[in-house]
């Protein structure tokens, strides 16, 4: 049974990058995954104000029997951004399909021989004719 997806990407390279260069699994079928989001971390960190605490605690703390050094000790404030606003959009396509590869092969074959489509036409065509020309003969 095989795994798919990011995971077993990541498994699969993490066991076949070590140091002493194992040969590649060539057993591995995984497609690559239709969609992957890779969201960037960015953390920073600073100490509340004392004004903030101090303010916070005149308005709230009453209510909720806070002191200002009670908010310093006990409360974060948690900001959740994106790092940047970029989007990079990875697609594959098959960067050499069956029509290349057939108009390459006859664009070689012209080259090559000096032949074409219709050069092979009438080299059949020619020889069907003394052919047939031939049995009348006979």
């Amino acid at each position: 049974t095989y795994e798919c997806g990011l995971n077993a990407y990541i498994e699969f390279v993490r066991n076949e990058s070590d140091v002493d260069h194992k040969p590649v699994q060539e057993d591995c079928i995984c497609p690559v995954p239709c969609k992957n989001t890779i969201y960037s971390l960015q953390t920073s960190t600073t100490a509340l104000s004392k004004e903030w605490a101090i303010k916070k605690a005149k308005s709230e703390g009453a209510k909720f029997n806070y002191t200002a050094q009670d908010i310093l000790e006990n409360n974060v404030i948690i900001e959740v951004f994106f790092a940047d606003m970029y989007v990079d959009k990875v697609a594959q396509i098959p960067a050499y399909d069956f029509w290349n590869l057939l108009a390459d092969v006859g664009g070689m074959m012209g080259l090559l021989l000096g032949a074409s489509v219709f050069t092979l036409l009438e080299v059949a065509t020619t020889i069907s004719k003394k052919i047939y020309h031939h049995s009348r003969k006979k």
